[in-house]
């Protein structure tokens, strides 16, 4: 053992390359086999990306490179399972060994892995929490479950109407714009509290218009103030389109677009809704 210590420690092609010159730190190489299907897809999209850009794409290769891209697609998502799978594996068996030694775990496919991992960890966290919170607000300023129940259900559709786009445009969720969810709820029930404090206003002034009239003043009231609020926060996502960084510019792009969502969103659901519901009695000004 000693002899085998002291090759390790002064051979040139051991030392610094398999263990440390104190002998005290070591590394294990795992190279993952390369998915030939996956290359020769990843092959094929290339050329038929440089054809686009060249603008000598033909109507076949449209249709081909389409057809390669979801393919692509599809079978990265299935290679990111089987690779998130072998971490899991490795990890555990690290986990064995702890108590030895101390280990840690590096390299390109675990930190893409990680990367991914986190992104919909903060998505399910931001989101539930966010949810909460407007819950617990929401019932403690207004104390009336249909003034919960309607900004709620305005927010969930538009978040579930954004992410929809976002699958139909193919755009991937990154550590950065992972927190475009609990932006989007607040924006949407933002437009939602500005159309109920200005209903609870009209009832109040006005408790024998019918509902029908006070939705709609409610609406003629609200609209123009809402939409230069929107187009504003607009504004200042779209000056991230300008950025050189990609996941920066594609969160920009994605804000935009789920604000636009927000606001349209608010403005068909929330006064139909409002419109099937009983009108209130009209509240105290202390309320």
């Amino acid at each position: 053992m000693s002899l085998a210590r002291i090759e390790f420690k002064e051979s040139p092609i051991y030392r610094e390359m398999l263990v440390s010159s104190d002998m005290q730190s070591t590394a294990i190489l795992i190279n993952f086999r390369n998915d030939k299907k996956l290359t020769e897809l990843g092959n094929s999209r290339t050329l038929l990306r440089e054809k686009k850009y060249a603008k000598t794409l033909t109507a076949e290769d449209a249709v081909q490179l389409e057809t390669v891209e979801k393919e692509y697609k599809d079978y990265q998502a299935h290679i990111r399972t089987l690779r998130h799978q072998d971490i899991i594996s490795v990890r555990r068996i690290m986990d064995n060994y702890r108590n030895d030694a101390r280990l840690f775990l590096g390299g390109v496919p675990m930190v893409t892995d990680d990367m991914i991992t986190y992104v919909e960890n903060d998505l399910k966290v931001f989101g539930i929490g966010m949810i909460l919170f407007l819950v617990l607000s929401l019932g403690i300023i207004f104390r009336t479950i249909r003034w919960v129940v309607l900004p709620l259900a305005c927010c969930i559709t538009s978040v579930v109407v954004m992410i929809g786009g976002l699958g139909f445009f193919g755009w991937d969720v990154t550590v950065i714009s992972s927190n475009f969810v609990s932006i989007q709820l607040i924006m949407t029930m933002e437009f939602s509290m500005y159309l109920i404090v200005r209903y609870r206003e009209l009832i109040l002034k006005n408790p024998e218009t019918s509902n029908h009239d006070l939705i709609k003043e409610t609406v003629k009231q609200v609209f123009m103030p809402c939409f230069f609020s929107c187009t504003t926060t607009i504004a200042g996502f779209s000056s991230l389109i300008v950025c050189d960084i990609l996941p920066v510019i594609n969160f920009g792009w994605m804000m935009t677009l789920g604000l636009t969502v927000s606001m349209i969103v608010t403005f068909l659901l929330f006064p139909p809704a409002l419109l099937l519901i009983r009108k209130p009695k009209p509240v105290g000004e202390s309320q």
